[in-house]
């Protein structure tokens, strides 16, 4: 499923969003999807960097241009997005 069938599915507007997909993040955020993550309240993501290094710069680009708070606690970074 991708992010984009995710929010239609549930209308556009999804409170959380949890990615711990083991270093796929890259695989989905290297053509942005910044879009897919304009309805999204919060994401909790678990970046794999010490795996799979720059794993989380197609994430950090996708959100680059979004307002948002990150705050790191154990392997777990949060971020809210001021859009919502």
């Amino acid at each position: 499923m991708t992010l984009s069938e995710a929010a239609a599915m549930l209308g556009g507007r999804l409170d959380l969003m949890k990615f711990d997909i083991e270093g796929g993040e890259e695989m989905i955020f290297q053509n942005g999807n910044e879009q897919s993550l304009r309805g999204v309240s919060a994401v909790v993501i678990e970046f794999h960097d010490r795996f799979f290094p720059g794993s989380s710069r197609p994430f950090r680009e996708a959100i680059r241009e979004l307002p948002h708070v990150e705050v790191t606690q154990g392997e777990n970074s949060w971020f809210h997005f001021e859009h919502c």
